[in-house]
């Protein structure tokens, strides 16, 4: 098998997620959700923020 680059749907649920109007698990509804589209390398970062994990840099 070869890896694509092809948009993987992610769903996040938890107490201080927003909800979003999307009703339906796919590719093309995820990505009009309200994450939009996260590169790959970004998706632990945004989950570790959601979480109040993350370090706070600058000012």
């Amino acid at each position: 098998r070869e890896h694509t680059g092809d948009p993987v749907p992610v769903v996040l649920w938890g107490p201080y997620i927003r909800i979003d109007d999307v009703k339906k698990y796919s590719e093309r509804s995820c990505a009009h959700g309200g994450l939009g589209r996260i590169r790959g390398r970004d998706l632990m970062h945004t989950i570790a923020n959601m979480l109040g994990k993350m370090r706070k840099f600058g000012a």
